[in-house]
């Protein structure tokens, strides 16, 4: 089998590679930020719960999670199962990222958004996540490198993706050198283009930011 021919066969895969990922980043994006919310609220008994999770997903590595997912949840499709699994694993971890950077607003921004009859839902959409957008995308993207990473494990749970193509095509060849080396190109790029969007983001909200100052300043 040439390269060539073996490239074609692992791309068949390389549509589910495609919808996993964004999906995944999506889901975990809105899982960590609830998280995020409510363990910078210190709810008494949700406080412990979410720290309790927390250590436990970021002591579990991702392939027992996806085990455990895929075994014991009763999904219909392996795909769901990985997707779930993926957003719950690395939900914990963007959580604790953004209740991170919601410490770093100073509380006096939340006592002033009550006084003015703010909800807390409303103060952190209003007031706290304009704030922490732009410290955050590093380490959120940081985060989502190693997400793009771990769905190379999703073809344990039976998802036939890129991965799945590629070891059967090395059974077949008998030539894991050659295959794993196009994988790691893939997942190279994937994980380079996340890196230079996330930079584009950053760049984008610090020229909007510098905007509203000047704005601000010459009123």
């Amino acid at each position: 089998m040439t390269i060539w021919q073996m490239i074609k066969y692992m791309l068949a895969g390389i549509g589910i590679t495609f919808e996993l990922v964004p999906l995944a980043i999506v889901t975990t994006f809105i899982f960590g930020m609830i998280l995020g919310i409510l363990s910078f609220k210190r709810i008494p008994l949700m406080k412990y719960l979410l720290k309790l999770y927390n250590v436990v997903m970021r002591g579990l590595p991702t392939m027992v999670v996806l085990k455990l997912i895929y075994y014991n949840a009763n999904f219909s499709s392996a795909f769901m199962a990985a997707l779930i699994s993926l957003t719950l694993y690395h939900g914990a971890y963007i959580g604790e990222i953004i209740r991170g950077c919601f410490e770093t607003v100073p509380v006096g921004q939340m006592q002033a958004g009550l006084s003015l009859g703010l909800s807390y839902w409303k103060i952190m959409f209003k007031i706290y996540i304009p704030q922490i957008l732009k410290p955050m995308i590093p380490m959120v993207c940081s985060q989502y490198i190693l997400l793009v990473k771990d769905t190379t494990l999703v073809y344990i749970v039976g998802v036939m993706d890129m991965m799945w193509r590629g070891r059967q095509m090395m059974a077949m060849t008998f030539d894991p050198i050659s295959g794993y080396l196009l994988i790691g190109v893939f997942y190279y790029i994937l994980c380079t283009l996340i890196e230079i969007l996330g930079r584009r983001v950053e760049k984008s909200i610090s020229i909007k930011h510098r905007g509203r100052m000047l704005g601000t300043y010459y009123r």
